[in-house]
């Protein structure tokens, strides 16, 4: 029965979903209509909506909100256009392809998927107009990185969170997440945008960019990609004996300190020593902490849809199920969230979803729970189609056709989402 209820809960907020409703309001009256049927109380209802909302936001609320405000401010003091402007002048125009794909790896590793594309869209515009090149050909090498960064690098919202579910190690999960994601975004954006490159664009919008004095590229580069840099010298805390240097690591190998870190450098290298007022560094932090007010919502809701499933027996009937099939553990988790992304569309409610179901069973699994982040965030980014916002997104600011939009984003996300759990399961095979 408790699949029956499963099928029932995922059914409504299919149906929600299609019926324009909010993701936070439509998972909510998702997990109250899942919990009632299922058998709950109202009380042991409301506790499982409490607990899912404060674990899932308690491990997760201050590296989102960090990262929003962090984003906004390279945005503000012009790190993005100095990365922009440098790589595309390294690489050359005979490559423009790799460039975006060099710039857009760059800047989603500290942005969050929407603003990042938000941020990139005027580059790509102007490279359609520059180059006369189709517009497919150019803008799939900044949505594949985008997409690979936003499923399986943390301290994106999903595998940040995912990790905190599952107990993964997130600089971990962050040096194999790296090792997947780039070959994943060469192939799903240079290799298989080429098959566009004699298609046909239509008239873009043009969009204006705000002149901005500059940092140089070291400043720029180092301000990026410092989070990144942090966390991974964290991950060598386990080599060093002395103890004040192993509890620097220790401090720099969490996602929320290495932002915090990462955030006081660019606001006084990159914002007070260029004299912008304490007040202009306040408004661009709070403007980024205002971005991540629904995902930190949407991902609060998925905690406590979560919750419900396990409250009433949906986790233990699916991990019995499991431990009789043949699946290996990383297959099922990269299943599970993929048929959840398909039903639904949101990338980040089925890697929530999937990663609840899993979690009670996960130390059963003989599988390192970084890899089983990896294959969950692998399978949210399945097959985009008519249900995701990133389908409609990528269609009307690229001015292309639903069939269009089908043969060009769903087939990169597919491509990917099949690339990164063919690299989980590599992972796996060399370390076990």
């Amino acid at each position: 029965m408790p699949l029956i209820y499963l099928l029932i809960g995922i059914l409504f907020l299919i149906f929600l979903t299609l019926k324009k409703v909010n993701p936070f309001v439509a998972l909510i009256l998702a997990a109250l209509a899942t919990g009632l049927i299922g058998g709950m109380d109202v009380g042991q209802m409301t506790t499982a909506l409490e607990k899912g909302i404060g674990q899932t936001l308690g491990s997760t609320l201050l590296t989102l909100v960090l990262g929003g405000a962090y984003g906004s401010l390279l945005e503000r003091t012009g790190v993005i256009q100095r990365l922009t402007q440098s790589t595309l002048h390294f690489f050359g125009s005979h490559r423009v392809q790799w460039a975006i794909l060099v710039i857009s790896f760059l800047v989603g590793l500290p942005l969050f998927y929407n603003a990042a594309f938000i941020l990139l869209y005027p580059l790509i515009v102007g490279l359609v107009h520059k180059t006369g090149l189709p517009v497919r050909y150019l803008a799939l090498p900044m949505v594949a990185a985008l997409s690979i960064t936003h499923a399986l690098l943390p301290p994106h919202p999903a595998p940040t969170t995912l990790a905190a579910l599952l107990v993964a190690d997130p600089t971990q999960t962050l040096l194999w997440g790296l090792i997947i994601a780039l070959p994943a975004a060469i192939i799903g954006g240079p290799v298989l945008s080429a098959f566009f490159k004699n298609s046909v664009t239509r008239p873009l919008l043009a969009s204006q960019q705000v002149a901005l004095s500059l940092p140089n590229s070291t400043l720029a580069f180092t301000a990026a990609l410092l989070p990144i840099v942090l966390m991974t010298l964290g991950s060598l805390n386990g080599y060093i004996s002395q103890m004040g240097i192993k509890q620097v690591l220790l401090f720099c190998a969490t996602p929320s300190n290495a932002l915090l870190s990462s955030l006081l450098f660019t606001g006084i290298v990159l914002g007070l020593n260029k004299n912008h007022p304490m007040e202009d560094l306040m408004k661009w932090m709070y403007s980024g902490m205002e971005s991540v007010f629904m995902i930190l919502l949407i991902i609060a809701a998925g905690g406590a849809f979560k919750e419900v499933l396990v409250g009433i027996g949906v986790a233990e009937t699916l991990s019995g199920y499991a431990a009789g099939w043949s699946v290996h553990p990383l297959l099922y988790g990269y299943l599970l969230a993929a048929v959840i992304r398909v039903s639904i569309g949101s990338a980040t409610v089925a890697a929530l979803t999937a990663a609840g179901l899993i979690a009670p069973a996960m130390a059963e699994y003989p599988v390192a729970p970084e890899l089983m982040v990896l294959a969950i965030g692998s399978g949210s980014i399945f097959c985009s189609h008519l249900n995701d916002a990133g389908f409609w997104m990528f269609k009307e600011f690229f001015n292309l056709s639903v069939k269009e939009t089908l043969m060009s984003w769903t087939l990169m996300e597919t491509c990917i989402s099949v690339l990164g759990i063919s690299g989980v399961m590599t992972i796996h095979l060399l370390i076990c």
